[in-house]
């Protein structure tokens, strides 16, 4: 039996693999990618601009400026998806300057009517707080919370170490925290 590492070695082996197919013009090795990554990209588009026609169009223009670009990818022993992540944003922020409204999402996306942050009367502070969070944190919150990644899997998928993750993410969550606890002493006063 494989342990743990063992499998994602192989998962990444394969996905070279598949890789070194496309960049050599196969369309049915690129159609495979698509197959595996269209759903994650859309998913983490969506969160960020709260559009599904906009969150389908950039999701396309992320895999149609990935064919165009593959030649350009250097294999660097992370997730091919973590490239595609990085198209997307780009195109996110070419599309729209407005910030990251995961809050308005989550409740939107859970079904939840009433969650802790609909009692906070200004959430203006906490959304500018969160779209203030790098990129990288933005993706590793992602990823942990809606993806439902563990932080090692999070860590493999941006070729970072378990430790380098944990502190960003607990550096993210500490600013949103802090900017939490304000708010909520603004709205008893």
């Amino acid at each position: 039996m494989a342990t743990s590492a063992e499998a994602v070695q192989a998962k990444l082996y394969q996905e070279r693999e598949w890789i070194e197919r496309v960049q050599r013009g196969d369309a049915d090795a690129f159609r495979h990618l698509y197959e595996q990554y269209a759903r994650f990209v859309y998913r983490y588009t969506l969160l960020r601009i709260h559009n599904a026609q906009d969150a389908e169009d950039i999701t396309a223009d992320t895999f149609v400026r990935a064919w165009r670009s593959i030649h350009k990818f250097e294999w660097r022993e992370i997730p091919f998806g973590a490239w595609l992540l990085r198209i997307a944003q780009n195109l996110i922020i070419d599309k729209t300057r407005k910030p990251f409204q995961v809050l308005s999402w989550l409740a939107a996306e859970r079904g939840k009517e009433e969650n802790e942050f609909s009692r906070i009367e200004d959430r203006d502070e906490i959304l500018g707080l969160f779209s203030k969070l790098s990129n990288e944190q933005q993706v590793i919150l992602y990823l942990h919370f809606f993806e439902g990644y563990d932080l090692n899997q999070v860590a493999e998928f941006l070729g970072k170490s378990s430790n380098a993750v944990t502190v960003a993410q607990f550096r993210a969550l500490q600013r949103l925290r802090g900017v939490l606890k304000d708010v909520e002493y603004d709205a008893a006063k």
